[in-house]
């Protein structure tokens, strides 16, 4: 899909239920950014419903879940932001996309030297920024830079 990531056996989240919270689930009338209310243990991260969970949940795999050279500091609760990806299609032509959610408010910032590190790998990636607060951000790879203004100016 033009970033070229390879792929592995799912790996275990841990403490991480980032995927619970920040996409919206129609299936269970869950909105964006809204904690599932079928996350039942202290740490919120055992779902109560995980053999019947819908294929949205199930089908589910965040960059840092897909991906072999993720480290251990790059998921999501740990790096403060969930990165999945996608495709763009735009005036007839197909590139990849990289939706990065906040896991917490502000934490894009900090996640901003990682972000610049993966998209200097392959130009015709596109990032869309879903910050905390719900709003979002388009740069395609050569608008990095202002993304930092763009982001402090938000936070």
């Amino acid at each position: 899909m033009g970033m070229n990531l390879p792929l592995l056996p799912p790996k275990d989240c841990g403490a991480c239920s980032a995927c619970c919270t920040l996409p919206s689930i129609p299936a269970l009338d869950k909105p964006a950014g809204v904690r599932c209310v079928h996350q039942q243990d202290a740490q919120n991260r055992c779902c109560a419903i995980y053999p019947d969970r819908p294929p949205t949940c199930s089908a589910f795999r965040c960059l840092w879940h897909e991906s072999s050279s993720a480290t251990q500091g790059m998921r999501p609760d740990r790096l403060g932001v969930m990165l999945t990806v996608g495709q763009l299609f735009e005036k007839g032509t197909v590139s990849p996309l990289v939706l990065a959610s906040e896991v917490r408010y502000g934490s894009i910032v900090g996640a901003l030297p990682f972000l610049r590190h993966l998209f200097a790998k392959d130009p015709r990636v596109t990032l869309i920024v879903m910050l905390r607060d719900g709003s979002m951000r388009g740069f395609d790879n050569g608008v990095l830079g202002p993304l930092q203004i763009q982001v402090e100016v938000v936070s």
